[in-house]
């Protein structure tokens, strides 16, 4: 592999795991080429613009998940005659459980990104209609004439198939990974409720449902009315309440606050002018005689 091959599997490998973690809108061509542990610039010479490397790293995925070699255990599943439909969901169930352990990243990008975008959903859909589709009619026409599947259309199998299937590997691997799951016995359990309803019924079963429904209750001695005796009967007469108005009430009038007479300022107490006293004249003094 030459050293332009290497970087361009390294940027697509990384474009996988942040398509998966982040989603398409989220993801960054920055993020990108830190995640592949390249330039932004080397990024760009291989690939033109992100969505350019969203689809070259969505197409192998979707490709993957439904192309022979992939689907070879399913369709080597599928080939073998097994007598009991319980034997052959079992097997087509685990086998699809440990894929989707080992390709959680693939199977996180088409349930995130891939259903969203009808162009490579078509791709995904036309595989499973050549590889599968066929393959599956066989399968259901052989336990139908073995009397452990009921006769119905073969594309409305297909769906409850994929529909419980699917919805279990989803929230196994994707929305609830951390879970202590016991996965036999979850499986069993999907098994034996898909099983049981997909059997032909019974002549029991099948009288019961042909049978219209009794008209007379079993608890009561009257029979029950029709639909058109109750569309007739006019229903029982009720008064209606008249509500009564409440009490009414006096507008209250505000009461002025008491008046209060004006307080007239008090003067203050007038001071006489204080007269300033001399001082005393001193006593002149005689000179004594000798």
């Amino acid at each position: 592999m030459t050293a332009t091959n290497e970087t361009r599997q390294r940027i697509l490998a990384a474009a996988l795991e942040l398509f998966a973690e982040r989603g398409f809108a989220a993801t960054t061509t920055a993020a990108l080429a830190q995640r592949a542990g390249v330039a932004e610039k080397t990024l760009f010479s291989q690939f033109k613009s992100k969505e350019r490397l969203f689809e070259e790293t969505v197409s192998p995925a979707v490709l993957e998940l439904v192309a022979p070699q992939s689907l070879s255990s399913v369709v080597d599943t599928m080939a073998i005659p097994w007598d009991r439909l319980e034997d052959f969901l079992r097997a087509l169930f685990l086998n699809r459980l440990e894929f989707a352990k080992i390709h959680r990243a693939k199977l996180k990008l088409i349930v995130q990104e891939v259903l969203l975008r009808p162009e490579l959903f078509d791709r995904f859909f036309e595989r499973g209609q050549r590889d599968i589709y066929p393959r599956f009619i066989r399968l259901a026409e052989h336990f139908q004439a073995k009397g452990e599947l009921r006769q119905m259309p073969a594309p409305a199998l297909l769906r409850m198939v994929i529909s419980i299937m699917g919805g279990y590997l989803v929230t196994r691997t994707i929305l609830m990974p951390n879970v202590q799951w016991d996965d036999p016995a979850e499986i069993n359990l999907m098994i034996q409720v898909l099983a049981d309803g997909l059997r032909p019924r019974t002549r029991a079963s099948a009288e019961r449902l042909t049978t219209p429904l009794p008209t007379k209750s079993p608890l009561l001695k009257t029979p029950l009315p029709t639909k058109a005796e109750r569309l007739a009967t006019p229903p029982p007469f009720k008064a209606t309440r008249i509500p009564t108005p409440s009490p009414s009430k006096a507008p209250r009038i505000p009461t002025p606050p008491p008046s209060r007479a004006p307080r007239i300022p008090t003067p203050a107490p007038s001071k006489a002018p204080r007269i300033a006293t001399p001082p005393p004249s001193p006593a002149k003094r005689f000179p004594t005689k000798p």
